[in-house]
């Protein structure tokens, strides 16, 4: 297969699909002690969504502008809400460098803007994956498989590009929440 993307990019585009994959995986372990303190819960998990989010940003950043493109002029790496910023700033301008991004989509608008719709929910998840990495507060269930989802629909986004595409094929399917019904005539 011929090589599409920078090998930087590349990698950090199947690290973002590990890290949600492992994310999903997390949410179905059964729970292993009894918390002392439930603001723990799911904190794990929603680091790992929001860190899978931060990772796709970065590999398009990486194949746009370099893999110095994470880093801060002090050499070190950006936090993730600089890369939010960043990758905002990028999809903004929509000049040549990111043309890879949308090789061969049919709507290059539709999809410009369905990416720009999405950021402002990254925004948010940015700061879920602080929480939960940094200070070990976690969120509901339900908050995480809304999160995890929008991760996916945000890979399968970019996903559509020809020169994406071919790395990013064991992206997982969206959970689906089923609830149950329960019996009232009990």
């Amino acid at each position: 297969m011929p090589k599409y993307l920078k090998k930087d990019s590349i990698r950090f585009l199947e690290s973002s699909i590990e890290t949600i994959s492992m994310a999903i995986t997390s949410l179905g372990i059964p729970e292993r002690i009894d918390l002392r303190n439930n603001l723990a819960k799911n904190s794990v998990t929603i680091g790992l969504v929001g860190i899978s989010a931060e990772l796709a940003m970065s590999a398009i950043l990486i194949q746009a502008n370099g893999k110095n493109s994470l880093l801060l002029p002090s050499g070190y790496y950006k936090s993730a809400s600089n890369i939010l910023d960043d990758f905002k700033k990028l999809i903004k301008e929509r000049n040549l460098k990111i043309s890879f991004l949308i090789k061969d989509v049919d709507d290059m608008e539709k999809m410009f803007n369905d990416i720009l719709n999405k950021l402002p929910k990254f925004k948010l998840l940015m700061s879920l994956r602080a929480s939960g990495i940094h200070a070990g507060i976690g969120v509901s269930k339900d908050v995480c498989i809304v999160e995890i989802n929008e991760v996916i629909d945000f890979l399968s986004l970019i996903s559509k590009s020809s020169r994406i595409k071919p790395y990013t094929f064991s992206i997982p399917k969206k959970i689906e929440v089923i609830k149950r019904k329960s019996n009232i005539n009990r």
